[in-house]
């Protein structure tokens, strides 16, 4: 298996797009990009195509993804069976706690799968 780079990519609004560049993200516009800004009108297939992209690129550890957006790509999100790169979904800004919750439930899902398969 080929050396993985240690890369964050991110498919998110804006409000959170600044965000992670507040946060200290580096974000590449041009060679090799890790970043989509997705807004109300932006295409599910351009979502898709990339998330693919990234979750296809051996230089990317971490694909960030808005609930909201996941929620459009799901069935991309549940296809993907590799650990790395691993797939974060946080709640948009503004969302209420419930949301966060909800991001705790999904790592706990994907550590029990991943308990289950490593005791098999």
């Amino acid at each position: 298996m080929a050396s993985r780079g240690k890369e964050l990519a991110a498919i998110v609004n804006a409000e959170s797009f600044c965000g992670l560049i507040i946060g200290g993200w580096e974000h590449r516009k041009w060679e090799r990009p890790n970043g989509m800004i997705v807004y109300d009108y932006t295409p599910s297939s351009d979502i898709e195509v990339q998330l693919k992209i990234f979750l296809s690129r051996g230089d990317i550890d971490v694909v960030v993804i808005n609930q909201p957006i996941a929620d459009v790509v799901r069935h991309v999100i549940d296809a993907h069976t590799e650990t790395v790169p691993i797939i974060v979904e946080i709640p948009p800004v503004g969302s209420p706690e419930e949301a966060f919750e909800a991001v705790e439930r999904r790592a706990m899902e994907i550590a029990n799968a991943e308990d289950s398969n490593v005791s098999s």
